[in-house]
């Protein structure tokens, strides 16, 4: 169960990071940028 809670956790992580990931890049990239104009 130890295992599992930590991959589930090492998972959980790197998810976060990956959505994290295209958010900021986005942000960075004024091409694909809100259309706030």
């Amino acid at each position: 169960m130890i295992c599992y809670r930590h991959i589930v956790l090492s998972t959980g992580g790197f998810t976060v990071s990956f959505a994290l990931s295209p958010t900021v890049a986005s942000r960075h990239t004024p091409e694909r940028g809100p259309p706030d104009e």
